[in-house]
């Protein structure tokens, strides 16, 4: 079976937009005119489909359009293809398509779009799949909804964060790259036939040099300490000096943050704990932090507590600890949990927003610098070679 798209005519000669699944070209006029439709054109998906992505904006958006026609007790397979016809995605769309599809012949949504996993994560699925078997299919959406707002704001916030200081760095590497190689060789090669290269210019080849060399011994360090995190990563000493520099600290708590809110979205939803914790674990990214909460899997197993548990994990603060103690012995562990995930998102921002603060005027000394350099080397030679040639 082959998805098409098709644009057609209704009996009052409306307009439609829709998508069926259909051995060929031909099946599908056949199917539309069982249902008094007439087929304008019909086209299978493009090759942009295979180039576009699905992003946290799109699942917000997708999901706020499901939860107000779930509220409005529209059935949920015409909220299925209102949603697949509404979004721009073509990567989604082809997906709802699927998923209506699929519902049409009798499986349910978690099933459904538990087979578009690198669209719809375990998160999404294990929410809807429990919504389902309580019957409050509307209540999951509205989680997930918050739940996706709330990571889309925080990316947002961080993205505006770096922005500046990562155009400032990356406009210096593209110009320092294509002065050395395109424009300081030519120079070098007219100083020299004209008999005399200025010292100013060696200087500059000099210092660069010296750059590039800084920039492999960076690449090795880099390669080192990712070998020595493998070698020594249940050493407590090499854990902790990790968590002396501010940006790892910050990626730490960031990773954190975005488990503790995936963890309170699955339990408010009704997930069991141990179900909720392996699948918020598989939610994130590969990293030092995944790895260490796998190794506190087995004590939840063991019936200790969400708290006592994550103790073990050295990135993990006293103050998150304490407050989710509290949200155990209240009976509001998923509260709890939404609120420790605010306060590390907060936490991490006010970090990155204090950090790029103190970066961007070094940028903008840099780039002032490297300027004021470039006349000086560069310009101002070519200035007094030219002026030696007209007195001559």
């Amino acid at each position: 079976m082959t998805l098409y798209y098709y644009k057609a005519y209704t009996a009052d000669q409306k307009i439609i937009k829709g998508a069926a699944f259909c051995t060929q070209s031909q099946s599908l006029y056949i199917s539309l005119k069982d249902r008094n439709l007439k087929l304008i054109k019909s086209w299978k998906p493009t090759f942009a489909y295979k180039l576009s992505t699905v992003a946290l904006k799109d699942l917000k958006n997708w999901v706020y359009f499901a939860k107000t026609l779930l509220e409005s007790n529209i059935p949920l397979l015409e909220v299925l293809s209102l949603t697949a016809e509404q979004t721009t995605n073509c990567k989604l769309k082809q997906a709802l398509y699927h998923t209506l599809y699929d519902v049409e012949n009798g499986s349910a949504l978690s099933t459904a779009i538990a087979k578009h996993e690198k669209i719809f994560t375990q998160i999404t699925v294990s929410t809807i799949g429990t919504a389902e078997q309580t019957g409050n299919l509307t209540s999951a959406f509205e989680h997930l909804y918050t739940y996706f707002k709330h990571q889309l704001i925080i990316k947002e916030k961080i993205v505006a964060a770096v922005r500046y200081p990562l155009f400032v760095f990356l406009f210096l590497t593209f110009m320092i790259i294509g002065l050395n190689t395109v424009f300081v060789p030519e120079l070098i090669d007219f100083f020299q036939s004209a008999g005399h290269v200025p010292d100013s210019l060696l200087l500059w080849v000099s210092i660069f040099d010296h750059f590039y060399l800084f920039v492999n011994i960076t690449m090795a360090f880099l390669l080192v300490f990712k070998i020595s995190h493998k070698v020594f990563k249940k050493t407590p000493i090499f854990e902790r000096l990790l968590l002396k520099i501010p940006f790892v600290h910050i990626a730490y708590n960031l990773q954190i943050a975005k488990f503790l809110s995936c963890l309170s979205l699955l339990l408010h939803s009704g997930v069991d704990l141990k179900e909720a914790f392996n699948k918020s674990v598989n939610n994130m990214k590969s990293g030092f932090t995944k790895s260490a909460l796998y190794t506190i899997a087995p004590t939840l197993q063991k019936g200790h507590s969400l708290s006592f548990a994550l103790a073990h994990i050295i990135y993990i603060d006293n103050v998150t600890i304490r407050f989710l103690k509290l949200g155990e012995k209240a009976g509001e562990q998923s509260k709890h949990l939404g609120i420790c995930s605010q306060i590390l998102f907060d936490k991490s921002y006010y970090k990155i927003n204090q950090l790029t603060n103190m970066l961007q005027p070094l940028c903008l000394l840099l780039i002032g610098g490297l300027l004021l350099w470039v006349a000086t080397t560069l310009i101002t030679p070519l200035y007094t070679q030219f002026s030696g040639v007209e007195n001559g």
